[in-house]
Protein backbone atom coordinates (compact mmCIF):
# COMPACT_ATOMS: atom_id res chain seq x y z
CA UNK A 1 0.00 0.00 0.00
CA UNK A 2 2.64 1.97 0.80
CA UNK A 3 4.75 1.86 -1.80
CA UNK A 4 1.53 2.16 -4.19
CA UNK A 5 0.94 5.69 -2.80
CA UNK A 6 4.49 6.34 -3.59
CA UNK A 7 4.57 5.72 -7.22
CA UNK A 8 0.75 7.51 -7.47
CA UNK A 9 1.90 10.46 -6.61
CA UNK A 10 4.70 10.11 -9.11
CA UNK A 11 2.34 9.38 -12.01
CA UNK A 12 -0.56 11.35 -10.63
CA UNK A 13 -2.51 8.32 -10.55
CA UNK A 14 -3.70 9.71 -6.92
CA UNK A 15 -5.37 13.06 -8.22
CA UNK A 16 -7.02 11.05 -10.60
CA UNK A 17 -8.32 8.71 -8.15
CA UNK A 18 -9.61 11.30 -5.76
CA UNK A 19 -11.30 13.43 -8.80
CA UNK A 20 -12.89 9.97 -9.62
CA UNK A 21 -13.80 9.41 -6.10
CA UNK A 22 -15.32 13.00 -5.34
CA UNK A 23 -17.22 12.96 -8.90
CA UNK A 24 -19.14 9.27 -8.19
CA UNK A 25 -19.34 11.07 -4.63
CA UNK A 26 -21.24 13.83 -6.09
CA UNK A 27 -23.68 11.82 -8.32
CA UNK A 28 -24.87 9.31 -5.94
CA UNK A 29 -25.55 12.54 -3.56
CA UNK A 30 -27.62 14.08 -5.84
CA UNK A 31 -29.08 10.96 -6.85
CA UNK A 32 -30.31 10.12 -3.57
CA UNK A 33 -31.33 13.65 -2.63
CA UNK A 34 -33.63 13.45 -5.90
CA UNK A 35 -35.10 9.96 -4.97
CA UNK A 36 -35.65 10.94 -1.09
CA UNK A 37 -37.14 14.51 -2.52
CA UNK A 38 -39.46 12.54 -4.37
CA UNK A 39 -40.65 9.85 -1.59
CA UNK A 40 -40.65 12.14 1.28
CA UNK A 41 -42.93 14.99 -0.82
CA UNK A 42 -45.79 15.98 0.99
CA UNK A 43 -48.19 16.06 -2.15
CA UNK A 44 -49.33 13.26 -4.11
CA UNK A 45 -47.28 11.18 -6.96
CA UNK A 46 -49.95 12.68 -9.59
CA UNK A 47 -49.45 15.93 -8.27
CA UNK A 48 -45.59 15.97 -8.49
CA UNK A 49 -46.14 14.76 -12.05
CA UNK A 50 -48.26 17.26 -12.82
CA UNK A 51 -45.59 20.02 -11.67
CA UNK A 52 -43.11 18.07 -13.97
CA UNK A 53 -45.26 18.52 -16.78
CA UNK A 54 -46.27 21.83 -16.12
CA UNK A 55 -42.29 22.83 -15.24
CA UNK A 56 -41.28 20.73 -18.96
CA UNK A 57 -44.10 23.01 -21.24
CA UNK A 58 -42.75 26.05 -18.91
CA UNK A 59 -39.10 25.38 -20.45
CA UNK A 60 -40.00 24.27 -23.39
CA UNK A 61 -41.80 27.87 -23.94
CA UNK A 62 -38.68 29.43 -22.60
CA UNK A 63 -36.64 27.72 -25.09
CA UNK A 64 -38.84 27.89 -28.10
CA UNK A 65 -39.07 32.06 -27.35
CA UNK A 66 -35.30 32.68 -26.74
CA UNK A 67 -34.82 30.51 -30.27
CA UNK A 68 -37.13 32.87 -32.01
CA UNK A 69 -35.14 35.84 -30.60
CA UNK A 70 -32.34 34.48 -31.42
CA UNK A 71 -33.33 33.50 -35.20
CA UNK A 72 -34.23 37.47 -35.55
CA UNK A 73 -31.02 38.77 -33.90
CA UNK A 74 -29.48 36.20 -36.01
CA UNK A 75 -31.23 37.14 -39.43
CA UNK A 76 -30.96 40.63 -38.71
CA UNK A 77 -27.12 40.49 -38.20
CA UNK A 78 -27.01 38.88 -41.34
CA UNK A 79 -29.23 41.50 -43.49
CA UNK A 80 -26.44 43.64 -42.04
CA UNK A 81 -23.48 41.58 -43.10
CA UNK A 82 -24.81 41.32 -47.17
CA UNK A 83 -25.11 45.42 -46.93
CA UNK A 84 -21.89 45.72 -45.73
CA UNK A 85 -20.82 42.82 -48.41
CA UNK A 86 -22.65 44.48 -50.78
CA UNK A 87 -21.60 48.08 -50.11
CA UNK A 88 -17.68 47.34 -50.62
CA UNK A 89 -18.03 44.94 -53.51
CA UNK A 90 -19.69 48.08 -55.19
CA UNK A 91 -16.43 50.46 -53.78
CA UNK A 92 -14.26 47.75 -54.79
CA UNK A 93 -15.89 47.63 -58.65
CA UNK A 94 -15.91 51.74 -58.54
CA UNK A 95 -12.28 51.53 -58.14
CA UNK A 96 -11.92 48.93 -60.33
CA UNK A 97 -13.35 50.57 -63.36
CA UNK A 98 -11.71 53.78 -62.27
CA UNK A 99 -8.28 52.38 -62.44
CA UNK A 100 -9.29 50.40 -65.78
CA UNK A 101 -10.12 53.48 -66.89
CA UNK A 102 -6.92 55.45 -65.96
CA UNK A 103 -4.64 52.33 -67.36
CA UNK A 104 -7.12 52.69 -70.95
CA UNK A 105 -5.91 56.66 -70.68
CA UNK A 106 -2.61 56.55 -70.31
CA UNK A 107 -2.21 53.65 -72.80
CA UNK A 108 -4.08 56.24 -75.43
CA UNK A 109 -1.57 58.87 -74.30
CA UNK A 110 1.36 56.91 -74.71
CA UNK A 111 0.15 55.94 -78.07
CA UNK A 112 -0.61 59.38 -79.17
CA UNK A 113 2.81 60.25 -77.56
CA UNK A 114 4.72 57.56 -79.83
CA UNK A 115 2.81 58.83 -83.60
Amino acid sequence: MFFEEIIGAFTGQNRRTRRRQVCVGITLGALGGAVLGLLFAPQSGKETREQIADATVKGAKIVKDYSVKAGKAIKEKAEETVETVAKKAREVAREARLKDKEAGDKKDEEKKGDA
